[in-house]
């Protein structure tokens, strides 16, 4: 009589346990290495991150935080615009913000 041996899905390839509570520092360690690979591949060395501006909107000139999202704008935007002639030498400063899904 032959026994049915079942083998094991290899830990990487199982998404049961991808998406389970004990492989949660996996899903964190990849949100890491991920983008970190992306940045190597496209020569990014440094960033500058804006966050924050989620509940701001940009044409409410009555919000009480649309100044400071008016000079984060500005801020970038000179950032972005001194960044440009390092693009030969690679990209080496990058403005990025949070937004977006």
């Amino acid at each position: 009589m032959t026994k049915n041996c079942v083998i094991p899905t290899i830990a990487f390839k199982n998404d049961v346990f991808l998406h389970s509570p004990e492989a949660r520092s996996l899903r964190i360690l990849s949100e890491y290495l991920e983008p970190d690979m992306r940045f190597d591949r496209n020569k990014i060395n440094s960033t500058v991150l804006f966050l924050g501006s989620a509940r701001v909107h940009a044409d409410d000139a009555s919000a009480p935080l649309h100044p400071y999202y008016r000079d984060a704008e500005e801020l970038a935007f000179r950032l972005a615009r001194w960044a440009i002639p390092l693009r030969p030498t690679g990209k080496n400063f990058v403005v990025c913000t949070g937004g977006g899904p």
